[in-house]
């Protein structure tokens, strides 16, 4: 396997060369800072961009040209991530060696077009769509509304992170959704080929030096991008009691969301002694929350955590009965306690390293993990997989008792199950 990148000016590509696949996978990935007015704009542009193309104007078109390339997959999704938003175009289809020659070039072409040939006549995507598009998006929207796991982790973070961009609702604003025009869109499509910096990735079984060549000539994007740089969040504003917030919804169950806040990580923290922390913790069957909450107590259908370390945050998410709301934080607070004062074994954080260890190998079993691995080296700085696997393997148990006293309990959040509240 090699990796060969190529910085072409108004767009880079990043090649991951493997015979691993019979497939070719590919990533466009257009980059802006995410801003809450936009979000709702990126997603109708994504859905608008991959159901319809002007040569292929019904989504039944769009569909038998797919099965035409043997079902190659392609699709967009819209992402809000930490400081930047992102639009995916993604592809996978079979190599052309196990195909006819020929087929690589007829297949990008496809996927191209779904960027560079959008369903456009007079400055307007095509009417109908346009409304279907936004009558799905607003479903999806409301839809969400009623997924209480969901509506309570959401609540969680806009409240303990109202200044930052974590709190933007990711699948867009109704209001704005309402009022936003085909015109509008269109003119924000415009915007996005001149400004977002755009990188693209390869992988497969792929000459580099012909897939760069093939871009330049078929990716007609002239303007010279300005470069956007990926940010975490730091959490400068570390309370010095939590707080509790409790609402009420008619439900059978409670969803339980405990935030901490998280003091500046090292690159090694972040990247080793968070994740072995967090296995420990609540990330499996065997961690400490799910042993002696679920298992021992009972006081629990569901209970994990998980830390985002670019973020700065961690987030324990429990499904209880509100009668056992008390009891659950009350245990989730000792558990937490014992972490700092390394109530736990040295073979606990052994077994979770061998654990980080082989997961790493599990990410050349997919070409989607491949890319979004060297992805985040490349936008985030990140460790290649040797070194990884490499690093993991010092961590130790004092590393993660000091990650502990690291970690700041902010806010409890409890949406009530109430069977008898409308």
């Amino acid at each position: 396997m090699k990796y060969y990148d190529y910085d072409l000016l108004p767009f880079k590509i990043h090649v991951i060369q493997t015979n691993r696949f019979k497939t070719v996978s590919v990533q466009i990935n257009f980059y802006r800072k995410l801003t809450e007015e936009e979000i709702t704009k990126r997603n109708i542009l994504c859905s608008l961009l991959a159901s319809t193309t002007k040569k292929y104007p019904k989504e039944r078109y769009m569909s038998m040209k797919r099965q035409e390339l043997y079902a190659a997959d392609f699709g967009c999704s819209s992402i809000a991530n930490i400081n930047e938003s992102v639009l995916r175009f993604q592809s996978e289809f079979l190599n052309e060696k196990y195909t006819e020659k020929g087929m690589m070039k007829e297949t990008l072409d496809f996927f191209l077009s779904m960027i560079m040939e959008p369903n456009v006549t007079d400055g307007r995507f095509d009417e109908e769509q346009f409304h279907l598009v936004k009558k799905r998006m607003k479903k999806r929207i409301l839809e969400s509304q009623e997924n209480n796991r969901y509506i309570a982790k959401r609540r969680l973070i806009e409240t303990m992170c109202s200044d930052t961009p974590l709190a933007f609702f990711p699948l867009g604003n109704l209001e704005l959704l309402e009022q936003l025009s085909n015109e509008e869109i269109y003119q924000y499509y415009l915007d996005i080929l001149q400004k977002d910096s755009i990188d693209i990735y390869v992988c497969g079984d792929v000459n580099p030096e012909e897939i760069k060549q093939y871009f330049l000539e078929n990716l007609k994007i002239k303007t010279t991008k300005k470069p956007f740089s990926f940010e975490s969040i730091l959490m400068n504003d570390i309370r010095k009691r939590s707080r509790t917030i409790i609402e009420k919804k008619f439900a059978q169950q409670s969803n339980l969301v405990i935030g901490f806040k998280i003091e500046e990580l090292t690159p090694f923290e972040r990247d080793y002694v968070a994740p072995i922390f967090s296995q420990i913790l609540g990330g499996s069957s065997n961690s400490k929350l799910f042993r002696i909450i679920r298992e021992k107590h009972s006081l629990c259908y569901s209970i994990y955590s998980a830390i985002y370390g670019f973020e700065h945050i961690m987030l324990i998410e429990a499904g209880i009965d509100a009668k056992n709301f008390k009891k659950t934080l009350e245990y989730t607070k000792k558990i937490f306690k014992e972490m700092e004062k390394g109530k736990f074994e040295e073979s606990d954080v052994n077994n979770y390293i061998k654990l980080y260890y082989h997961s790493l190998d599990e990410i050349y079993d997919s070409p989607n993990s491949m890319m979004n691995f060297y992805g985040s080296h490349i936008r985030r700085h990140t460790d290649m997989i040797d070194e990884r696997k490499e690093n993991i393997q010092k961590v130790t148990k004092e590393m993660v008792m000091k990650l502990a006293k690291k970690i700041h309990l902010d806010t409890i959040y409890l949406l009530e199950g109430d069977v008898n509240h409308e």
